[in-house]
């Protein structure tokens, strides 16, 4: 029970998107109400009102700290979601590219959560997708490290068109 106790609980440090489940009898929101609510706690990148009122409205957010404090807030009815997989916060940068960047570095797309080296390249984890997703465009050879548990982009695509 202990190794997934921390699953959950690195999920929770770590993830943009987070589920509200709405109990027996609570009215599901509209849009603008959802967006109302949640936008206090962060820039919000989407809200699913989609799912089946036991599931839950799913927000995702542009900043894990975003819905860090979601999930702090309404504790006893929201629960982390592994992010969709173009809703990465971690890229990795072989360590060669890492080493031509700048001397304003990595740190000139957004601020850094951790940094570490994998199998030659530097992993980086930003606070903000859209800084992962500029050191993307930005440095060559650089890819997306989706969460753990989140779909390669080829099957998150695939299910779309399905």
């Amino acid at each position: 029970a202990g190794s997934i106790g921390a699953s959950v609980s690195l999920l929770h440090m770590a993830t943009t998107s987070v589920a509200i489940r709405l109990g027996p009898g609570q009215a599901a929101l509209t849009m603008e109400a959802a967006v109302n609510l949640f936008s206090p706690f962060g820039e919000i990148a989407r809200v699913d009102l989609s799912k089946k009122p036991s599931e839950g409205i799913l927000v995702t957010f542009f900043d894990v700290r975003s819905a860090q404090r979601l999930l702090d807030e309404f504790a006893d009815i929201a629960v982390p979601v592994v992010p969709e997989a173009q809703d990465f916060t971690t890229v990795a940068i072989p360590s060669a590219e890492f080493l031509k960047l700048p001397e304003s570095g990595i740190q000139r797309f957004g601020e850094i959560a951790s940094v570490s080296v994998c199998d030659g390249d530097v992993v980086v984890g930003f606070r903000d997708m859209r800084a992962a997703q500029q050191a993307v465009l930005s440095i060559s050879g650089c890819m997306a490290r989706p969460a753990s548990g989140s779909r390669p982009p080829a099957a998150a695509a695939a299910a779309a068109a399905a």
